[in-house]
């Protein structure tokens, strides 16, 4: 019978959370387009599933500063980058930031979303 090592589980805030970052970061690179990103956060800030999840990436200075200063998703790349190492940094301290390069993966990226 196989048995899975319980430290390596993830539990489904982790689960939820990378595959959000990976469609934001997809996102960011696939529809350059700032309005598109300033909506994005917007439902992000209101729709995400998981309520500590969201109340936390809301109090994030570059998230509260992108909200009431428009000019801060001039680049999404930028901003959803920063966002995220501002949100691993709080939940694994002892890791460091991820390096710009690791952006490079997702240049692929081929969603699109509706024309403004």
């Amino acid at each position: 019978m196989f048995h899975l090592d319980e430290r390596k589980k993830k539990q489904p805030k982790e689960i939820l959370g990378a595959a959000a970052w990976r469609l934001l970061h997809r996102l960011a690179v696939a529809v350059p387009r700032p309005a598109f990103h300033r909506r994005l956060l917007a439902c992000v800030c209101a729709l995400y599933p998981c309520p500590d999840c969201s109340d936390h990436f809301k109090g994030l200075p570059c998230v509260a500063g992108a909200r009431s200063c428009p000019a801060a998703m001039d680049d999404p790349v930028s901003f959803w980058f920063d966002a995220h190492n501002a949100v691993s940094k709080e939940v694994h301290p002892r890791r460091p930031p991820a390096p710009r390069a690791v952006l490079d993966q997702y240049a692929t990226a081929t969603a699109t979303a509706p024309e403004n």
